[in-house]
């Protein structure tokens, strides 16, 4: 194994939160972290109910934090998925 990777969205139980605990733990294994896949949540109005609604502001310094707080976080990814809602479909 050359690195741990992880999906890493602000969600109600944890997510980008925990970043800086699961790098920790890698970390310990020698190995970096992958943020492979995260994204803020901008969807409007129907954010899914398992995610916390960010702006890019508070995204941006939410990924901040975690990096400063990150051993061996070597990758983020970043993922936007805009949903649209059609109430006609």
């Amino acid at each position: 194994m050359q690195a741990i990777a992880a999906h890493c969205y602000h969600t109600v139980v944890g997510g980008v939160t925990q970043v800086p605990q699961e790098a920790a733990w890698v970390a310990s294994k020698r190995l970096p972290l992958w943020c492979s896949e995260m994204g803020p949540a901008l969807a409007r109005p129907r954010t899914r109910w398992w995610v916390v609604a960010d702006t890019w502001a508070s995204w941006n310094a939410i990924v901040a934090t975690i990096r400063s707080q990150s051993p061996k976080l070597r990758m983020t990814g970043y993922y936007y998925y805009y949903y649209y809602y059609y109430p006609d479909l």
